[in-house]
């Protein structure tokens, strides 16, 4: 490829470039269209990658190159020391996060000189702002979510990465500094902008909606699925069918609205559809003993059907369901559980409506 060709770096930090399905569908194969509609240009996609995990992960990302190279994309690891799994960063670790984020800058400016950076997530955007500030790169800030917020309610919610009130108001400044220094950031709802907006009035002209959207099945394939996916999964009819989708499950945020579903209709036959991702050799075990878990839980008064599927199957799948459930835990700080809830458009949300949940 020419030396004079606009490069365009997508950089995402922490996330599981390697195994997750939705990096897979929102990065991998978007990469992957916009590569074939504009080939004049060159594409790279970028990952701050835990250490261990580039370690353990090396045939998976093996591959992952491969067939980004096959479709003219190069792919670029950048190894994260002392972070693991965490990608919410609390304020002890930040300042190991931004010296990381200071090399990776100056790694990516010297072996890409993007022309425009598309960072998924906050931390990923420490790393596009330094790299912004240092030549002349366009940043896209591509928020995804409330990321203070979100973390202020996980905390919370027992992930194993907290936000303390002084972590909060840490990224809080982060955010600010964030917005005013790219080019352009993203919302995922109107809701979300609005937020934003309430705090940063001036950056009107700089913050966008990029809607979440999901492809919607004709009604003949949804009926059709239907009968399919509960005869394969060996699910009644008359069974009553609660679906979750998602990248993790945390039974203790589930059972709770499990068990008052299973209360509130006890003559209901309840069964519960979790598609939950798991990687290729823990996955058996993994649903099974998730499907224990949740029926020991609800008192064997729900049945348990746990599997993963590859993306394009979701939809098949939950066409199977009657309710769609989005778990949202409880906050002792109100604020940022409130300004999450009203902001958050998630994939999950639109595809069970698209199935019509």
């Amino acid at each position: 490829m020419p030396d004079h060709s606009p490069t365009i770096c997508y950089l995402t930090a922490i996330e599981d470039v390697a195994r997750s399905p939705l990096v897979r569908s929102q990065v991998v194969e978007l990469l992957k269209t916009m590569a074939q509609k504009q080939p004049q240009w060159r594409w790279v996609l970028a990952a701050l990658y835990p250490l261990p995990n580039r370690l353990r992960f090396r045939r998976e990302l093996s591959l992952l190159g491969a067939d980004l190279t096959a479709h003219d994309i190069d792919l670029a690891i950048l190894p994260l020391f002392h972070l693991t799994r965490h990608f919410y960063i609390p304020r002890h670790w930040l300042p190991t996060f931004r010296a990381q984020a200071r090399l990776a800058s100056i790694w990516l400016a010297r072996r890409f000189q993007p022309d425009i950076i598309h960072c998924r997530s906050y931390p990923a955007t420490l790393v596009g702002s330094i790299l912004k500030c240092r030549g002349h790169t366009r940043l896209l800030f591509d928020a995804r979510s409330l990321y203070p917020e979100e973390g202020a309610l996980a905390a919370e919610q027992t992930r194993a990465s907290l936000f303390d009130d002084a972590s909060y108001q840490n990224w809080k400044t982060i955010e600010t500094e964030l917005l005013n220094t790219a080019d352009l950031t993203t919302a995922v709802s109107a809701s979300m902008r609005d937020l934003l907006l309430a705090e940063h009035s001036n950056l009107a002209n700089r913050i966008d909606i990029a809607p979440i959207i999901t492809r919607t099945p004709p009604l003949v394939d949804l009926q059709r699925w239907r009968y399919e996916v509960r005869s394969r999964l060996h699910i009644p009819e008359d069974a009553v069918v609660v679906a979750y989708v998602g990248s993790w499950f945390q039974p203790e945020q589930m059972l709770p609205m499990l068990r008052r579903l299973a209360t509130l209709l006890p003559g209901v036959n309840w069964y519960s559809l979790l598609l939950v991702s798991a990687s290729q050799l823990a996955g058996t075990a993994f649903h099974q003993e998730l499907a224990a878990t949740i029926k020991k839980g609800t008192g064997g008064r729900m049945q348990v059907v746990a599997l993963s599927v590859p993306h394009e199957q979701v939809h098949a799948n939950l066409a199977a369901a009657d309710v769609a459930l989005i778990p949202q835990g409880a906050a002792t700080r109100t604020p940022p559980q409130i300004r999450r809830a009203r902001s958050v458009l998630s994939i999950k949300f639109t595809e069970y409506l698209a199935c019509g949940l």
